[in-house]
């Protein structure tokens, strides 16, 4: 079997993917969809750190370290 153009197939799976399927057999090639990630990476590959509204409140709340210079 001749492999499919990678952006027709990118489409399909995204397609599959969007209407719930699950399981997809395209003459000798089978595809089995798993759970998505919850969250989604950064860029990098990585998830993105962000502070919580606590932690934010915390550093926002500290003296200015450079207030008693002259």
């Amino acid at each position: 079997m001749e492999l499919p153009n990678v952006k027709e197939l990118e489409r399909l799976l995204k397609m599959c993917r969007k209407q719930g399927v699950t399981d997809l057999t395209m003459g000798e090639m089978s595809f089995k969809f798993g759970d998505l990630p919850s969250e989604q990476p950064g860029e990098a590959g990585e998830l993105e750190a962000k502070p919580s509204d606590e932690e934010l409140l915390y550093w926002s709340a500290q003296p200015d370290p450079l207030e008693g210079r002259q």
